[in-house]
């Protein structure tokens, strides 16, 4: 399901795997809440494993990104699965343009030109 790999606290990467889907919600919010909780400063979630995603677990992360920049923090992603990519643009969550809450380059959902 899930690992983390914390070498440093400031900079810490949890990795994701599976389905990603409404019946694991409360599970998801729960884990992905306690993680970046514990982070300092930076924090990356890993997605490449995802095979499955919904709109609830797009919910959740930006839920989680909304929280972290309140709290100053940084919430990143990183290889992005095929499958997950496509939950975002079916969802509608592709963006030209960060959302109010963002600034610069920290939407999780602005497509970035070239890609």
């Amino acid at each position: 399901m899930q690992s983390v790999e914390n070498g440093l606290k400031q900079n810490s990467r949890l990795a994701l795997a599976g389905e990603l889907t409404i019946s694991r919600a409360s599970e998801l919010a729960a884990s992905i809440g306690q993680w970046l909780a514990e982070q300092e400063t930076v924090a990356v979630l890993d997605l490449a494993a995802v095979t499955a995603a919904d709109v609830s677990f797009l919910q959740i992360l930006c839920a989680a990104h909304r929280s972290s920049l309140r709290e100053g923090k940084s919430l990143s992603v990183v290889s992005p699965s095929r499958e997950l990519l496509r939950a975002m643009k079916t969802a509608g969550f592709e963006r030209r343009q960060p959302c109010t809450q963002c600034t610069g380059d920290t939407c999780l959902w602005q497509v970035k030109e070239g890609l």
